[in-house]
């Protein structure tokens, strides 16, 4: 039940811009790509919890506290494989590690703020509590997000002795750097890594009189990388051992993916509750820096607006002169006439985008009492609609423009011509 704001019009009052600083505010990308497709809407019930949201938010806010969210990210994609029974990598069971803990902090935060922000509050009841799967995924990774030591007593050991043999080759093939037998064979006085496999760096022309094995060449073709058939044996206790730990991590990764499978549904849910929190605190942080207030609601025709500022100028910090603006849409026109540059165009965007953000649940740069009536639609034909591609005037494209409004109004709908 969206209001109809046509693409003419959102451009026409740069809403995209308040959407952009609306996603600005938030944590996580769910709540952002919410913020920049917002739309108006009059659905009476969806647009009084986004206000209730917004107002209990703002005050929270005012009160200096803050909500415990963090950056979950969006992590559908990962649930879906692990509801399919799909084993997810490290990055991903991290990540929804990350959304079941902010899930359990902001269920605890919302439930001792439940008297100030009661329709927040009833958010929590929709948060997963697993405490359980919490811990194990918390535990099992480290801060970057790799799978830690931890995870199991056997992967801990498998590492460990793949640290030592690394510590072993490294101390052969040096040896083997420095051996007189290499005198004048080597490229330069390093070894380095192929395929896994410690080699050594050997002038091309020199290659035959090396015993091993060849994992290729340079760019250039000047040097060829031969692993010693001394070090072949200690290579191939390193590649087993490694094979050990990779087959140890799938083990692990797939029982936490199969874990996190039986508990998908409950977490995609506490993530779109999660984006409902993020978006709900950024629209009181932009109330908070707008100096808003929450706009009545009506049913009547009438959109008063008291010291209104127009929110682009006042989010950009430019001195603005409030004014008080009153619209009965039962009388079928109001006219504002006044010289160049006397702020007609200001008074009629701030109409337009005050109404826009009261009917998507955003507060208001004005004063309270302000309200603002349920309307089917917003329309605009504002500026130069001259059009070069279609060979209109701008007296034309203005016709035009009427004609699409004439077109598409309904009852009620506010139309903004200057």
């Amino acid at each position: 039940m969206s209001v109809h704001l046509s693409e003419k019009t959102v451009g026409h009052l740069e809403w995209d811009r308040i959407c952009e600083r609306l996603a600005e505010h938030c944590r996580g990308p769910i709540a952002a790509d919410r913020a920049l497709t917002l739309r108006p809407t009059h659905d009476v019930k969806e647009l009084n919890e986004r206000l209730n949201r917004t107002t209990e938010a703002r005050a929270l806010l005012d009160s200096g506290l803050t909500v415990p969210i963090g950056q979950a990210a969006d992590v559908h994609g990962a649930l879906g494989i692990a509801r399919r029974q799909g084993v997810l990598d490290s990055e991903s069971l991290a990540a929804i590690g990350g959304v079941i803990e902010s899930s359990a902090r902001c269920r605890r935060y919302l439930v001792d703020v439940a008297e100030r922000a009661p329709t927040l509050a009833q958010l929590a009841e929709e948060l997963a509590d697993l405490p359980d799967l919490g811990r194990e995924l918390r535990d099992s990774f480290n801060e970057r997000g790799e799978l830690a030591n931890s995870a199991s007593g056997e992967l801990y050991e498998l590492r460990n002795r793949v640290s030592g043999l690394h510590d072993q080759l490294k101390d052969l093939v040096q040896g083997l750097v420095s051996d007189s037998q290499y005198e004048g064979m080597l490229q330069d006085d390093y070894y380095t890594i192929r395929e896994e496999r410690y080699v050594l760096p050997i002038r091309s022309g020199n290659k035959n009189h090396v015993d091993g094995i060849v994992h290729g060449w340079s760019g250039s073709g000047a040097t060829v990388f031969i692993e010693p058939q001394s070090v072949v044996e200690a290579n191939n206790r390193l590649v087993y051992a490694q094979a050990d730990v990779k087959k140890e991590v799938h083990r692990i990764l797939k029982r936490l993916s199969k874990r996190v499978g039986q508990h998908a549904g409950e977490i995609a849910a506490s993530l779109e509750i999660l984006a409902t929190l993020d978006f709900a605190w950024a629209a009181g942080l932009l109330s908070r820096e707008l100096k808003g207030c929450r706009p009545q609601i009506t049913r009547d025709s009438k959109i008063q607006l008291k010291a209104a500022r127009h929110p682009l100028l006042a989010l950009g910090g430019t001195p603005v002169i409030p004014n008080d603006l009153s619209v009965d849409m039962e009388r079928p026109v109001l006219v504002l006439t006044g010289p160049n540059t006397g702020g007609k165009t200001v008074a009629l965007k701030t109409i337009g985008l005050c109404s826009s953000m009261a009917l998507s649940g955003l507060h208001v740069p004005a004063a309270s009492p302000s309200q603002v009536p349920l309307m089917p639609a917003i329309f605009s034909d504002i500026g130069d609609e001259q059009s070069l591609e279609d060979s209109l005037s701008t007296f034309s494209g203005h016709l035009a423009n009427l004609q699409l409004i004439l077109d598409a109004l309904e009852p009620g709908s506010l139309v903004l011509l200057d």
